[in-house]
């Protein structure tokens, strides 16, 4: 079947609005009476039509809207008007004498809402004058019985009015087209109505658009014999009747056993006859209908269930009853089985089956597809209709292949009971359904159930195996088979048929009835036969000049052009279809007008030349529109609608982005991505100009900085070699850094600077020659072991060793250890006394020991520290990265450890020697490789901001001598942080002393409590902290109770205690809503189905499915229907009718006239088909009128129909005027930090290479800087130019293309190609600084060809011991690197790091793009935007107009939103706009560009705005400008947030929910334009939910509604709410030129109280909290689509703690509100301990 692409794509006409749609466009052209049955249908059509009518209502004298209601509706409509509408509305119910000054009080209100007797009150007492002030009537009362008088008294007030001062009418009848319709009087009812009303009556309605719907299908009663029973017929039926003699004779009676005391109980229990007889009965109606082998089938089946009862039954007798009767179908089975025995699967069923089912198998083989597969879909009422046989012959039969089934059930289990049961039933029929729909399955066995609201997909076969008993039950299933050329069979068997033919006469006749008046009509076959006769003689249009291209035609125009109008961007509610209307011309010709829906950028409304009939007229606009769209570029040569993925910028790069690596896109990791990791050279700087920055030694924090002592020095020679060699030994000997087999080799180095020692003189800094001298001759002394003669005549000098490092000779020679002297201990000598039991002295310690004796006893012994290991002093030890002190042993512990000997070094100074470098130095040359690291890195970052500044005129490039950077900071300094955490060391002591004090007290009063008591008090204080919302506190409830309450703690509990105290609006949604769905405006329910239909087009209308158990539930789309008070009622008394009169008698008596026409016509066309004739599929039939065409052709030129694109070129915008601007309505105060500043660029310096280096620093490189803050606002000012850049480019360019275009720009990937481009990757630190691995000294290369050699030996560096390295040094390159594959082959040791951790570094893709956002942040946050822009531009990025000069321009505001295709568009505006000043006010902001504010409130659905585009664009702007402000306003917070909180504050801030929260705060929805019936639904139900909770949007934001369940969805947050929030910020910022700093001060006024909230207490996403507390256990599951197939579900698992799952619009709403509904549910059973922010 050809219609699987698009399934719903209209052919034959315009796709029809909704129907209530089309119900408010006649009620805006003449007085109507709508018959529609829903409530929400009712509400829409007169909230749309008061707002169409509200702008005469808000002058001051001007007109008003009177609506007379039953009494129960008033407050609800008068609730309706208040929230959805600005007008003023008062509702009258009491008795008017009460109220004073009723006709002045009156006059304030514009909307009156009463009743009919009140309102027949009021005129009589001419306190309403006359009607002439109103300008609406709505009647939705007394229009049955007895009350019908008050309105023909209101009416005969209308009948004498000139028609200008009459109020348009709009009468509202619901029982109308109910299930108690009677056909014979549904016409004199229509006209009695529309007498009434003086109104016509608009029948446009659920069951009349299914009506429509349906392609007509051919219909077809299959008559069917009954045949004689078969012999084993016969024997079934003996055993099963048996059965049933027995049940009967059964006597119950337990009142003979049990006494009086138990009559009460036993009336409860149920007849145990009653399931057993039931499921006989059932067991027969499947014999005779299918006969024996379908029997055996259902037998299988009903003693399942038969099991399944047993095990629930709790009685006896009850039990033995269904043991019997399980007993009956087992020997049943047995008969089956003695006769099939002999047979094979196909004779079986062709021997045992009645002729029903032998010709729904004819049937269905002709329907064999030539090879694909058709979808068919057959409906049958027994029991459990898995009996079909087509299973078993696709298995059996060839002709049978294609066939595969699935069957959709009622549900029977009741959630209630039996949760598992029930859940399992919702999972399977959701499962089928999806199943049929993606044509997995083709064949859809079903009961009467899914007539209503499933949506499936269009059917080419539908087949009643049953009749169908009710008008309504007749059109639904029909509707069905949508597919064109679609069949509908019924079966009947011979005696059913008269009786059937006789009610498909009248159904067909009430079709009639109700189609004459709808007032859009289809086109009729022969219309469309005669549009056809003229197609031959059009030429196609076809772009592509090749055989078999595409094209359009006459005949296929107004389906592609149907096809477009789906593809452009729209909410799920809403169906955007071309607005189109015919005129006659004098000749009687047809004139069709038609434009496209408001968001399609061809906006012009085009006209069919006159044609002969409407169809006609219809084709030709249609077709010239369809080649308008071809050369507006929106439809491909293809005649294909152009969407996102194939659409093109006009400037190449947009589209073809340079592909870096060749390789790119087919590696396994997907680039881009933090997987994939790639290895960058380090850089090195090359020259000398930085900022300070500081260090932390060990002496605390210690400012660096770069001083030029002198211009003159000039070195020789031996000079050189002697510094060299200074600077080799101090990074070898004393830093011991030659780890890895690096070289020194200052020539060959990149990295090649010396280093030397200075001294000052009195005539300034010099180099101390005399001390490179000393270490030049000492570079080999390493320590040696002297003998005891040598050191006879050792004498000590204390001088010798301050400020010296000494090194124990005795031991470690070949790493010798250092330490620094911390002070000689005068008061010791080697015999004083040694620490510890071991030795005595330490004369002892060492001859015991080392086996020396040592010479001098009078010498001093010096206390020595370790010279440090630790060479990172970038941050403080004990300060983490957001500058909080960690915790570290107290004062006091450390002056222990100070003063106590055995925890001190003591060393021997005989037995030591003295380093050449003293201690001072050695100091400062520890700090050494941290600041050439930082200097370096400050380096690179300055060489950025040169080389932007070279190629951009962006900074400059050379600074003046005399110029300071800032210096480098980490937003605090470790003098704060000591101080803070000493201040928080006192407060904790006083805290404790107090709590001390308070303590003693109570125990002096409490000395009787015993020790067991106590106990238990603490361990009772730690249960009440788990489950501290229980809702007590506790000191309500004494000790001892609140035990025993934990002890049991059980579900009714937490409900009361839950409920008493839960802030939002809980409904609970009564768990057996789908049984009992009688809400009273059941019209549409059939009587054999309990459901009521809500619009079947509508999702799953009627089938609410929710289980509210302890394991799922779902929050309804429709109310809850305990919440009665929000629909509107309808009166039940519809058909209660006495009206005989003559004109009801004789249009009864035509009624039937034309019944018997249509069965005469039933009877001999062929619809019926007898027994004995075969079912043809193709079979010719009689068409009921003949007709022959004549064709006037008479000289009709069909090029008028070819249009030419110059002619209709659309009227150009005009541009806004120039002068200055002020916003009168302005009342924010003064901001605080200005987003429109620009500092002056000409002589500004560019960024400081500090905040560079803070963009250039990777987290985990655990600096005190990083990337993150800068990388978030970088990434959101991105989004802001880039979008601002796309929307003034393509003004013409839908909202879903343009977003296209910008992900593609701000992706990952993207940006990552645009950084490696840049080379950023050299620049960037991405590891951790330890010198000792991966940093390179001065002077010391590492050659390629060892790099090579290492890597490929996979020998790791912490192997080589310095022998070897000193070994290294006499030898050549190649020896070296031969030695070490040599090496590497004795080893086997896999993974190393595959690359040189001194040289290279690796650094994820996704990194590379994180700190081009971050740099992005830092030319905004230093150079301004324009700044930031300028860079943006230079690193590839379109956010500039490029000048002709090759420099960049400034982005042009576009042209003025207002188009001009109608006449005196201002005049048009303002009425649009009419009471909109008050929104202007409310927001404090005037536009003097008004089109703006109405392109920002019209949603794409609402067709009466001809004057601008609809709000999507303008939100895809306000989006990205709100983004930054946001942004950019948390990251100026003086409160400094950390990278994570200003993430997570960013996205509580900015999503949906907040957004649209805010818009219905400020009233946005009372000036949002749209017609969607569905989006009306939702965002009334959202409204309400707001109003009711008083607009609160605290601690549960995320959550509006709760339920106790484990399956969440969020009450639907409508997305077009958000949208309006954010379009209105596009405007407002296209409307001030640009100018950020005006949207922020009316948006700040809206958002300031949440901003503050949420700072001061940084809210998680519900997802990140989860994960956090259960990082190990929490998995999310794949989103499964719903069967409604609009929302998803999402499920989460914590092991051992439950499934939860939560449902929503996308994958990532449903995966928060599962995480939310985890969380809920674990903190409330305590599993997981809550934790502050």
């Amino acid at each position: 079947m050809a219609c699987y692409l698009n399934e719903n794509v209209y052919t034959h006409t315009f796709t029809p609005k909704e129907y209530q749609v089309e119900l408010l466009d006649s009620a805006k052209k003449k007085n109507t009476i709508v018959c529609s049955s829903t409530s929400s249908a009712k509400a829409f059509i007169v909230v749309k039509l008061l707002q169409e009518f509200s702008w005469q209502m808000r002058i001051n004298s001007g007109k008003r809207a009177l609506f007379i209601l039953d009494l129960q509706n008033v407050p609800i409509m008068t609730s309706h008007v208040k929230y959805l509408t600005d007008l003023n509305v008062i509702s009258i119910t009491k008795n008017i004498e009460e109220i004073e000054h009723i006709e002045q009080y009156l006059k304030t209100y514009q909307v009156i809402i009463t009743t009919a007797e009140i309102c027949v009150e009021l005129l009589n007492l001419r306190i309403i004058e006359d009607l002439t002030h109103f300008n609406l009537l709505v009647i939705d009362d007394c229009l049955y019985g007895q009350r019908q008088k008050f309105i023909k008294l209101i009416m005969n007030k209308y009948k004498y009015l000139q028609t200008k001062d009459k109020p348009r009418i709009l009468g509202l009848t619901t029982g109308l087209l109910g299930s108690e319709l009677q056909p014979d009087r549904l016409e004199a009812e229509l006209r009695r109505l529309e007498k009434l009303l003086n109104s016509t009556v608009d029948t446009s309605s659920e069951i009349v658009t299914l009506i429509r719907l349906s392609c007509r299908p051919r219909e077809s009663i299959i008559e069917c014999v009954r045949l004689p029973p078969s012999n084993l017929h016969e024997e079934l039926r003996m055993i099963v009747n048996n059965a049933k003699a027995f049940l009967l004779e059964h006597r119950y009676d337990p009142s003979e056993i049990y006494d009086d005391e138990f009559l009460d109980e036993f009336k409860e229990v149920p007849n145990p006859k009653d399931a057993p007889m039931e499921l006989l009965n059932d067991f027969l109606e499947i014999l005779d209908d299918l006969g024996p082998w379908g029997a055996d089938k259902a037998a299988v089946n009903i003693l399942s269930k038969i099991e399944k009862l047993k095990v629930k039954v709790p009685y006896e007798r009850h039990y033995l009853l269904l043991c019997m009767t399980s007993t009956t179908l087992v020997t049943i089975r047995a008969a089956c089985d003695n006769t099939f025995e002999k047979l094979d699967d196909l004779e079986r069923i062709m021997t045992y089956s009645t002729p029903k089912v032998l010709q729904f198998l004819e049937i269905l083989k002709q329907f064999k597809p030539p090879g694909e597969k058709p979808d068919v879909l057959e409906k049958e009422k027994p029991a459990e209709p898995d009996n079909t046989p087509t299973k078993t012959l696709s298995q059996v039969d060839d002709d049978f292949w294609w066939v595969s089934t699935l069957f959709s059930v009622e549900k029977v289990a009741d959630p209630l009971k039996e949760l598992r049961e029930a859940e399992h039933e919702h999972k399977t029929q959701e499962e089928v359904l999806r199943k049929f729909r993606c044509h997995e399955c083709n064949i859809l066995v079903a009961t009467s159930l899914l007539e209503q609201g499933c949506d499936l997909p269009k059917c080419n076969l539908v087949i009643r195996f049953d009749l169908p008993n009710t008008f309504h039950s007749y059109i639904q299933s029909k509707a069905r088979a949508r597919a064109t050329d679609a069949h509908y069979i019924l079966f009947a068997v011979e005696d059913e048929i008269p009786v059937f033919v006789n009610n498909l006469a009248e159904y067909n006749e009430v079709e009639d009835t109700l189609l004459k008046r709808c007032y859009s009509l289809e086109p009729d076959r022969e219309e469309e036969l005669l549009a056809d006769a003229y197609n031959a003689y059009c030429r196609p249009y076809q772009p592509l000049q090749e055989e078999g291209a595409p094209n359009v035609t006459l005949a296929n125009s107004i389906a592609l052009l149907n096809k477009y109008c789906a593809k452009l961007p729209s909410d799920t509610f809403t169906r955007l279809t071309p607005v189109w209307h015919e005129e006659r011309d004098p000749l009687g010709q047809y004139i069709c007008h038609i434009r496209l829906p408001i968001n399609s950028p061809v906006k012009q409304t085009v006209t069919s030349p006159p044609m002969h009939n409407s169809l006609l007229a219809r084709r030709a606009a249609a077709f010239m529109l369809c080649q308008l769209l071809h050369k507006t570029r929106e439809l491909d040569d293809y005649l294909q609608p152009i969407n996102k993925e194939n659409f093109r910028a006009t400037e190449e790069d947009w589209n073809n982005f340079a592909l870096d690596e060749p390789d790119d896109e087919n590696s396994e990791v997907r680039p881009g991505t933090t997987k994939r990791r790639q290895y960058y050279y380090k850089k090195i700087a090359d020259a000398l100009l930085i900022s300070a920055f500081p260090i932390f030694t060990r002496s605390g924090e210690v400012s660096v900085d770069l001083e030029l002592i002198s211009h003159k020095i000039v070195l020789n020679e031996d000079q050189i070699k002697k510094i060299r060699e200074f600077v080799n030994y101090t990074f070898t000997s004393v830093l011991r850094l030659q780890k890895y087999l690096m070289l020194f080799n200052p020539e060959a180095s990149s990295n090649n600077y010396l280093i030397v020692p200075t001294i000052k003189t009195t005539w300034g800094v010099n180099v101390d020659w005399k001390f490179v001298d000393l270490i030049f001759e000492n570079l080999t002394t390493i320590p040696v072991v002297i003998p005891d003669e040598e050191r006879k005549n050792y004498v000590f000098k204390a001088d010798n060793y301050r400020d010296a490092v000494v090194m124990p000779w005795y031991r470690n020679q070949d790493q010798p250890q250092y330490f620094y002297v911390a002070e000689i201990c005068y008061n010791l000598n080697p015999t004083s006394a040694f620490p510890g039991s071991e030795y005595a002295t330490f004369e002892e310690y060492y001859l015991r020991k080392y086996g020396i004796q040592i010479q001098s006893l009078t010498q001093n012994l010096l206390d020595v520290d370790h010279t440090s290991a630790r060479l990172n002093f970038l941050t403080p030890r004990y300060v983490n990265r957001k500058g909080v002190a960690l915790p570290t042993s107290s004062e006091e512990t450390k002056r222990a450890k100070r003063e106590n000997l055995e925890q001190k070094q003591i060393l021997v100074p005989e037995l030591c020697s003295i380093h050449p470098f003293p201690a001072s130095l050695w100091r400062k040359a520890v700090a050494l490789p941290c600041i050439l690291y930082r200097i370096n890195a400050l380096l690179l970052a300055d060489q950025i901001r040169r080389t932007v500044a070279l190629t951009l005129n962006l900074g400059k490039v050379h600074l003046p001598e005399d110029f300071k950077w800032p210096s480098l900071n980490f937003g605090w300094s470790l003098s704060d942080v000591l101080r803070k955490s000493r201040e928080e060391e006192l407060r904790k002591q006083e805290e404790k002393f107090k709590q001390l004090e308070e303590k003693t007290e109570e125990n002096l009063q409490d000395l009787k409590i015993t020790e067991v008591k106590r106990d238990e008090k603490i361990e009772e204080d730690d249960i009440s902290k788990s489950d501290s919302n229980v809702g007590e506190s506790e000191d309500e409830v004494p000790n001892g109770e609140k035990w025993i309450e934990i002890g049991t703690w059980c579900n009714e509990m937490a409900d009361s205690a839950d409920s008493s105290n839960s802030g939002a609006v809980v409904r609970y949604a009564s768990p057996t809503s789908w049984l009992n769905l009688d809400h009273g405006y059941d019209d549409f329910s059939d009587t054999d189905s309990d459901l009521t239909l809500e619009d079947s087009g509508s999702e799953w209308g009627g089938l609410r499915i929710e289980f509210t158990g302890d394991h799922q539930a779902e929050a309804l789309d429709d109310e809850p229907e305990d919440d009665k008070d929000f629909y509107l009622f309808d009166d039940t008394s519809a058909w209660k009718i006495d009206d005989d009169s003559e004109l009801t008698e004789s249009l009864r008596k035509k009624f039937h006239e034309s019944c018997s026409k249509n069965r005469e016509y039933i009877l001999s066309s062929g619809i019926l088909v007898k027994t004995g004739t075969a079912f043809r599929k193709n079979s010719n039939r009689i068409s009921s009128k003949e007709t022959n065409f004549h064709i006037e052709l008479n000289n009709f030129d069909f090029n008028t129909l070819f249009i030419d694109i110059n002619k209709v070129a659309s009227p150009q915008p005009s541009n806004t005027s120039e002068d200055v601007y002020v916003n009168e309505y302005d009342i924010s105060e003064e901001l605080t930090f200005s987003f429109d500043k620009q500092p002056n660029l000409e002589e500004h310096p560019g960024p400081s290479p500090n905040v560079l280096l803070q963009a250039l620093t990777m987290s985990n490189a655990n600096d005190g800087i990083n990337l993150e803050r800068l990388e978030t606002i970088g990434d959101s000012f991105l989004k802001y130019a880039i979008t601002n850049y796309l929307y003034s480019k393509y003004e013409n360019v839908h909202e879903g293309k343009l977003s296209h275009l910008r992900s593609k720009q701000v992706s990952n990937l993207n940006l990552y190609r645009l950084g490696k481009r840049k080379a950023l990757g050299e620049y960037m630190i991405a590891t951790k600084f330890d010198p000792h691995d991966n940093w390179l000294p001065p002077c010391f290369y590492v050659p390629k060809q060892l790099e090579e050699a290492l890597i490929d030996a996979q020998f790791p560096a912490n192997c080589w011991t310095v022998a070897d390295m000193a070994a290294t040094r006499n030898m050549t390159l190649d020896d070296i690197c031969s030695m070490v594959r040599e090496r590497g082959e004795g080893y086997a040791l896999p993974n190393i790091i595959p690359y040189n951790l001194v040289t290279q570094h690796s650094i994820p893709d996704k990194s590379i793009a994180d700190c081009v956002e971050a740099v992005i942040g830092a030319y905004l946050i230093e150079c301004g935007p324009r700044g930031a822009l300028l860079f943006m531009a230079w690193l590839g990025i379109r956010v500039l107009p490029k000048l002709g000069d090759g420099t960049y321009g400034e982005v042009a505001l576009p042209r003025s939103p207002l188009l001009r295709h109608i006449t005196d568009p201002e005049e048009e505006l303002e009425k649009l706009l009419d009471g909109y000043d008050e929104f202007e006010r409310h927001i404090g902001y005037k536009f003097r560009d008004r089109s703006y504010l109405l392109q920002s409130l019209t949603h794409a659905s609402y067709s009466p705005n001809q004057l601008t585009d609809c709000y999507q664009r303008l939100e895809f702007l306000g989006d990205a400008v709100l983004d930054y402000l946001i942004t950019r306003h948390l990251y100026e917070d003086p409160r400094m947030h950390s990278p994570g909180a200003l993430t997570d504050l960013r996205s509580a801030l900015v999503n949906n929910t907040i957004f649209a929260s805010l818009a219905v705060r400020n009233g946005f929805h009372r000036y949002f334009r749209h017609l969607s019936p569905g989006l009306n639904e939702v965002v009334e139900k959202f409204i309400r939910l707001q109003e009711e909770s008083g607009h609160s949007l605290v601690e549960e934001l995320y959550l509006v509604v709760e339920t106790e369940c484990e399956e969440v969805e969020d009450v639907e947050v409508p997305k077009a709410l958000g949208d309006v929030f954010e379009s209105v910020a596009g405007a407002i910022f296209l409307d001030s030129d640009m100018s950020l700093d005006a949207v922020w001060k009316v948006y700040y006024k809206m958002m300031k109280s949440e901003i503050e909230q949420f700072s001061n207490r940084v809210p998680k996403s519900p997802i990140r909290e989860l994960l956090e507390l259960e990082p190990e256990t929490a998995k999310f599951g794949k989103p499964e689509k719903l069967a409604d197939g609009r929302r998803v579900r999402v499920t989460v698992e914590v092991f051992g703690k439950g499934l939860f799952k939560g449902i929503g619009r996308n994958y990532r709403i449903a995966k928060c509100t599962a995480a939310k509904c985890a969380l809920k549910h674990l903190k409330r059973r305590g599993l997981i301990r809550k934790i502050d922010n």
